[in-house]
C-alpha cells in the first residue's frame, strides 16, 4: 500500500509518569502476556508480543517505555519480568525486546489478552483501508474495566514499516498489540497519537517491520502465536 506523507504530525510518548506506581495484586491474571502491563524506570506501558529464538522466549513494548539494554522490567505485581534485550526509537521503528527470565516461562501466555491471537502477523499487501482493527492496553481511564481494555477501530493506511489507525488510545497503552479482526494476524504496536493525512488518532510500526528491524539487529526471533 501507499506511504503515507503527514503534513501534520504530533508523535507522543504514550507512558504514564513513572510516579505512577502498579496498582494492586493481579494474582488471578496472567502478567505476562500481550495486552498486560509492563513497568520500568520511566512508567507504565502494555505489553505486545511474544517472540522465540530457539529456546529463549522475549515480549515486546514500545522502545519509548525504556531507556537503556539491560534496565529491568517488571509485571503488575511488581515482579521482575526480565530485561531489555534491544531498544530503538528511531524513524517508523519504536520497539523494546524484553528477554523474559526462565524462571518465569511458566507463567508466559502468547494470547493477546480480549482477543485472543495472534496467528501469525500481517502484511501490508494484504491489508486494506477500512479493516478492522483490535487492540488491548491498560490506557488511562480505559485500564479501569477489562471491557475498556479491548478496543476496537479500523485501519486508515499501512506501510511495511508503519500503520495509521482510528482507534482510541491513550498513555499507558503504549506498546500495546493491535491485530487485525477477520484474521487475529498481529498488525503492529502502539506508538503515539497524531493528526495526520489520511486522520488517524492512532499511529506506529508494523510487526512486519518491526520483525525485520530486529533480525537486521541480530535477533532474527519468530512471532509466538496465541
Amino acid at each position: 500500500m501507499r506511504r503515507i506523507r503527514s503534513s501534520v504530525l504530533i508523535s507522543a510518548i504514550i507512558a504514564v509518569a513513572a510516579s505512577l506506581a502498579p496498582g494492586g495484586a493481579r494474582a488471578a491474571e496472567t502478567l505476562i502476556q500481550p495486552g498486560a502491563e509492563v513497568f520500568s524506570s520511566v512508567g507504565q506501558c502494555t505489553l505486545n508480543y511474544v517472540f522465540r529464538n530457539g529456546a529463549t522466549l522475549y515480549i515486546g513494548t514500545a522502545g519509548h517505555c525504556s531507556q537503556h539494554v539491560g534496565d529491568v522490567m517488571t509485571d503488575a505485581n511488581s515482579g521482575r519480568i526480565g530485561t531489555v534485550a534491544f531498544r530503538i526509537q528511531s524513524g517508523d521503528d519504536d520497539f523494546t525486546l524484553i528477554q523474559i527470565d526462565p524462571a518465569r516461562y511458566g507463567e508466559v501466555s502468547s494470547s493477546v489478552r480480549n482477543w485472543g491471537g495472534p496467528t501469525g502477523s500481517t502484511v501490508s499487501t494484504e491489508t486494506s483501508i477500512g479493516d478492522i482493527l483490535l487492540l488491548s492496553g491498560y490506557g488511562v481511564g480505559f485500564s479501569v474495566l477489562d471491557q475498556t481494555r479491548g478496543r476496537p477501530g479500523i485501519l486508515a493506511d499501512d506501510t511495511p514499516t508503519a500503520y495509521f489507525a482510528e482507534l482510541p488510545a491513550i498513555f499507558g497503552d503504549s506498546g500495546g498489540p493491535v491485530i487485525e479482526a477477520s484474521t487475529h494476524k498481529a498488525l503492529g504496536i502502539v506508538s503515539g497519537i497524531g493528526v495526520t493525512v489520511p486522520p488517524s488518532t492512532l499511529l506506529g510500526p508494523t510487526v512486519e517491520g518491526t520483525l525485520n528491524t530486529l533480525a537486521a539487529h541480530g535477533f532474527p526471533v519468530q512471532l509466538v502465536t496465541g
